[in-house]
């Protein structure tokens, strides 16, 4: 798979470039929550482990770029356990007690990602 920066003028700094990737994957996170939510899986909260979201910036910027809260885990292997509870059918819905939560607080962010999904999903579907 390849990617490309669409319409990058010699205006673009580096600073765009990062926004522009951060966009794009809140983007995708998005569009996974999406599918959940359209499939009719019960969706009480996100739960979060290491990496960019041990930053609490950007999980408060994550959070808000989703339109949903956020609970961080201290787990180390959150995706790992995530992914074994759902291949054994768990579905574990007691909320976590102690973690970082983080509430969605900026709705004009989450629309933002909205129309950059859908902006995404229209390239796509112009090239297939």
């Amino acid at each position: 798979m390849a990617g490309a920066w669409l319409n990058l003028t010699p205006e673009h700094g580096r600073p765009e470039l990062v926004a522009s990737v951060l966009m794009s994957m809140a983007a995708q996170y998005w569009h996974g929550l999406d599918a959940l939510r359209n499939s009719g899986a019960p969706l009480q909260e996100i739960r979060g482990g290491s990496g960019l979201l041990d930053m609490p910036p950007m999980a408060q910027w994550m959070a808000d770029a989703l339109g949903q809260d956020i609970v961080l885990h201290d787990e180390r292997d959150a995706s790992l356990l995530g992914a074994v509870d759902l291949a054994l059918g768990h579905q574990d819905t007691t909320p976590i007690k102690g973690g970082a939560r983080y509430r969605a607080k900026e709705a004009s962010l989450h629309a933002r990602v909205v129309e950059t999904w859908s902006a995404i999903a229209e390239q796509i579907n112009s090239r297939l």
